[in-house]
């Protein structure tokens, strides 16, 4: 069941972990679709001043997606971060513990997905925001579980 809030524009993907985001009416956002099927995540884009447009994402990759899941998202990531945007901003949740967002890199082997995420996110420079651990469980290590990104 989606919930409405007065006032916003909801962008949900209820399918998977379910993914929402809400947008004030005001901002005049327009739902975006991208061509690659990945599950869990919404788009939407805000037309800023002049000519400029925001692209806006939230997006959640399960810690126990496929190889071929991995793939998806850093197609669909891709291919919407490189359309003609002026600006973008991307919320995730990514859940690649092994991805250090500081140094972005990954110590891991070469076809690993961590390490292959974190150079599909050098490509168009995008920029972590958060800095500190987002993520804590017992009997873990805390983590930034991902990005968020301008």
């Amino acid at each position: 069941m989606e919930l409405l809030i007065t006032g916003y524009t909801s962008y949900t993907d209820l399918t998977g972990r379910d993914v929402a985001l809400y947008v004030k009416d005001s901002l005049l956002s327009k739902a975006l679709k991208p061509t690659i099927l990945f599950e869990s995540f919404v788009w939407c884009s805000i037309p800023l001043i002049n000519s400029d447009i925001l692209l806006v994402g939230a997006i959640y990759r399960s810690p126990s997606s496929t190889r071929d899941q991995c793939v998806q998202l850093n197609s669909v990531l891709q291919q919407m971060i490189t359309k003609c945007y002026s600006h973008a901003m991307v919320m995730v949740d990514f859940n690649y513990p092994e991805i250090s967002w500081e140094l972005q890199s990954a110590s891991v082997s070469d076809n690993n997905p961590a390490l292959t995420f974190s150079n599909c996110c050098k490509d168009p420079f995008l920029y972590q925001y958060v800095s500190q651990p987002t993520h804590f469980e017992s009997q873990q290590q805390a983590n930034i579980i991902g990005p968020s990104y301008d």
